[in-house]
């Protein structure tokens, strides 16, 4: 499996929101627990945004994992 997760469209257009939104290009991270788990999630980082020395961090992916009931 390769170390970067397929992206999905809806990744995508999160991804182009949060740039419109930002006024510039996140760096997106990929985080997960090892390079052939399929469970992960992107962190996107906007800095200098909202202001100058600030950053913002938005996830992108977390959608797409299960939720699991552990009540059963």
């Amino acid at each position: 499996m390769s170390d970067f997760p397929k992206v999905s469209e809806e990744e995508k257009l999160i991804a182009r929101f949060l740039e419109t939104r930002f006024g510039s290009r996140p760096r997106f991270f990929v985080h997960r627990d090892s390079p052939d788990d399929p469970m992960y999630v992107a962190i996107g980082i906007a800095e200098n945004y909202p202001a100058g020395g600030l950053s913002t961090c938005a996830t992108n992916g977390v959608s797409n994992q299960p939720i699991y009931d552990l009540a059963t």
